[in-house]
């Protein structure tokens, strides 16, 4: 796959952002969700994605599942801070014995464990939903857990710097949802470096280029 930027002189670091392939490297998921808000945005991209470009009717069920898949994601945030990964939120999902435990920890937890997965047949359906899931997405994840991985916040407020979001149509099952997170949090991070409080300088704004987007 060529880089496409490899043909230009650019001082700034350049980071391609896809993982799976090997001159990629991934996003250091912990750091960047790391409040209860961003972890409901990562499992709206995350769990079901089709259905936020309108393919599926059954919203009422993928919300359901988006909440639980959120709460795993917060009980990971206060267990081990800025240290889990995205592979151990999908193995915690896709096991009911695990998912259980893991949700067990928490008080809004127990009550998804005594309401919505009270039933053990729809606890299952969850797992089912995740296991789906963990099979598209494994290879990100598991591709996350050798590259170097980068955090969108420092990226955004950090140094100069230069990332590429590339496409690859043989793992866009795997990617789909990843990237409109990613695109959809670099967005919100360099809105945030534009305001009054965090303004940077003319010169270091963010600036973004797009070629055939196909994720929002």
């Amino acid at each position: 796959m060529r880089r496409y930027l490899e043909p230009y002189n650019i001082a700034a670091p350049v980071d391609y952002l896809i993982p799976i392939l090997q001159h990629g490297c991934g996003i250091d998921i912990a750091r960047d969700v790391n409040t209860a808000v961003a972890a409901q945005q990562f499992s709206n991209d995350i769990i079901a994605p089709m259905a936020s470009e309108g393919k599926t009717s059954n919203m009422e069920w993928i919300q359901a599942a988006r909440d639980i898949f959120t709460e795993v994601v917060k009980v990971f945030q206060k267990q081990t801070p800025e240290e889990w990964r995205f592979i151990d939120v999908l193995e915690a999902c896709i096991d009911e014995s695990n998912l259980r435990r893991v949700l067990s920890l928490s008080r809004t937890g127990r009550s998804r464990l005594n309401g919505v997965l009270g039933n053990s047949k729809q606890a299952r359906v969850f797992c089912s939903t995740c296991k789906q899931r963990r099979e598209s997405s494994g290879p990100l994840a598991s591709a996350m857990l050798h590259t170097r991985n980068i955090s969108l916040r420092e990226w955004a407020f950090g140094p100069e710097s230069v990332a590429v979001l590339q496409h690859h149509e043989e793992y866009s099952d795997a990617l789909r949802g990843f990237e409109r997170w990613i695109f959809g949090r670099a967005v919100k991070l360099a809105i945030a470096a534009g305001t009054p409080r965090t303004r940077r300088p003319r010169s270091s704004w963010t600036r973004f280029a797009t070629d055939r987007l196909r994720i929002i």
